[in-house]
């Protein structure tokens, strides 16, 4: 629901400034949820969040600001605001008169993706009730959503899903539905949309069945490179599989590539594991491993081909999938295969038979179905 005193307004509040912080004040207590960036409009380096954040803030019913920084002195420094951006959540209860809104700090990516997830866990319920015909549509609200079919009469097992979702409504969006008590069995789903590795829980459950089951079945087999999980992807007992591709969450291809990769990590996941690196970021680090990026060329923007390589920790050899091929399932598992056998050796490039990325990605990307 938009909030008609500011509906006509929506699309360019990303734009406003507010000049002191009593206008500041006046936004916060207009409306439940405000979304407001403190940042730079002169900053070569802030320039792409700017316009980043202000595409998020179009056809959205939370308010959205940004505070420049450069003429705005006083006002971010009342905030305590010493980087650029700084991104900041500020809720107000309708329920009660409290004037001082509570704050949230931001600390998620700086991506429209990222920033919609975080603001529809918050404008949404804690716990809602729909339909059987909306599940279709609500588990593709966001990336995890996780959906009950209760029966009517099993007010406990309601009473338990209630209780993790309050606990973990931050992270991920939950429902449920009333299913048929003569014929049907409770189930939880946990909708994975990035990657479609759909979980089930089936029959009844605790609260420590539930806590197990989002412990297990939330990650994505396939982990997003970081380098404060280094330890991860350096286990000597196993291969590294990197995929190197800039991970835009407006681009088709990175999503298009995860569905098509899951199965197949799924399959080695004792062996191998699976990493996307963003690009160009991690750039120097596949130049590190031999591998050649160049991160003015297409490629390096998620365009193109992804760039492949694996890594063994224990021996430090690398083997490298051939650049500009698909990165298909069937490519890659026959080049695992071959190393897992012994019989592929350091450095050789491997993939050379599969087809050229030219040839198939544009209708790839075109005709997959997000």
């Amino acid at each position: 629901m938009i909030f008609p005193t500011i509906a006509p307004l929506l699309a360019s509040l990303a734009l406003a400034t507010p000049n002191t912080v009593q206008d500041l004040h006046n936004y916060l207590r207009s409306v439940p949820l405000v979304f407001v960036a403190f940042t730079s409009r002169t900053l070569d380096s802030v320039q792409s969040f700017n316009n980043i954040f202000t595409q998020t803030s179009i056809n959205t019913s939370t308010l959205y600001l940004t505070v420049n920084c450069d003429i705005d002195v006083d006002l971010c420094h009342d905030y305590d605001i010493n980087t650029y951006p700084t991104i900041r959540l500020f809720e107000n209860d309708p329920k009660t008169d409290d004037t001082v809104s509570r704050m949230t700090r931001y600390r998620g990516p700086r991506t429209k993706r990222a920033f919609q997830s975080f603001i529809k866990k918050r404008e949404l319920p804690v716990l809602s009730h729909i339909s059987s015909n909306e599940i279709e549509t609500f588990q593709k609200s966001d990336d995890i959503v996780i959906i009950a079919s209760l029966h009517p009469n099993q007010e406990s097992l309601l009473t338990t899903f209630s209780i993790i979702a309050a606990r973990h409504h931050l992270r991920y969006i939950f429902a449920y539905t009333t299913i048929d008590a003569q014929t049907s069995v409770p189930t939880i789903t946990c909708y994975k949309n990035t990657d479609n590795d759909h979980r089930t829980l089936t029959g009844a459950f605790t609260e420590a069945d539930l806590e197990s089951f989002l412990a297990t079945s939330t990650p994505s087999v396939i982990k997003t490179f970081r380098e404060k999980d280094l330890e991860t992807f350096m286990q000597r007992d196993k291969l590294t599989c990197y995929i190197f591709l800039a991970l835009d969450d407006d681009d088709l291809i990175a999503t298009t590539l995860r569905r098509g990769i899951t199965p197949l990590a799924k399959k080695y996941e004792k062996y191998i594991t699976f990493a996307l690196a963003a690009l160009p970021k991690h750039a120097e680090m596949a130049g590190n491993f031999g591998a050649q990026i160049n991160t003015q060329a297409e490629d390096a923007k998620g365009r193109g081909a992804p760039v492949l390589l694996v890594h063994a920790p224990m021996n430090d050899n690398v083997f490298y999938f051939q650049q500009g091929k698909k990165v298909s399932a069937d490519a890659v598992e026959d080049m695992l295969t071959r190393i897992l056998q012994g019989k592929a050796q350091n450095g050789q490039v491997l993939g050379q038979d599969a087809e050229d990325w030219e040839d198939v990605a544009g209708e790839e990307v075109m005709h997959d179905e997000l």
